[in-house]
């Protein structure tokens, strides 16, 4: 690998890439970021890393070992808190690959996340993650369907009529 394939992944793992970002993007990573440091700090793991980029594929963010990769769109998005905490509840649980039973599981502690790390309600983590849920147009690897993955949040969070006819509208954090 020539020393100029290696400069951005020097940059990237060093924190340096924000300055690739636009200011709208640097401020939600800048956020992102230190949700992952409250994360670390609570959970008491192993660090984990964040970075910017486009390997995911078809995802808004994906993870591999203890870096979170965030593609550039979702830094602007809503959603950004939601999927940030499913993909930070993989790296806690240690999960390895696309497996349902893992998806289902992170996305039941990234309701957790919200709440103790950013400080969401209940009911505005749960309608955060919901809407993620609902808004998955494409199955990715190791998920299920949308309305499967509803489902089975909503029978972990005790209210069954949440379950596939649901859909909340978007809202700030209470």
């Amino acid at each position: 690998m020539s020393r100029w394939a290696v400069l951005p992944l020097a940059l990237l793992l060093s924190g340096c890439a924000t300055v690739f970002l636009a200011p709208s993007q640097k401020a939600h990573f800048q956020k992102a970021s230190a949700f992952v440091d409250r994360a670390q700090s609570l959970y008491r793991t192993a660090p984990i890393f964040l970075a910017v980029g486009d390997a995911c594929r078809r995802a808004a963010a994906c993870f591999s070992g203890r870096t979170i990769m965030l593609s550039w769109e979702l830094l602007n998005q809503p959603a950004l808190d939601s999927v940030l905490a499913h993909e930070l509840a993989h790296v806690i649980l240690g999960h390895t690959g696309a497996v349902p039973q893992q998806e289902l599981d992170a996305n039941f502690l990234a309701v957790e996340l919200l709440e103790r790390v950013g400080d969401y309600s209940r009911p505005a983590a749960i309608t955060a993650v919901f809407n993620y849920l609902a808004s998955a147009s494409v199955i990715t690897p190791g998920h299920l369907t949308s309305c499967a993955e509803r489902a089975d949040l909503a029978r972990r969070v005790a209210m069954p009529e949440l379950a596939c006819g649901w859909k909340a509208p978007l809202t700030a954090k209470d």
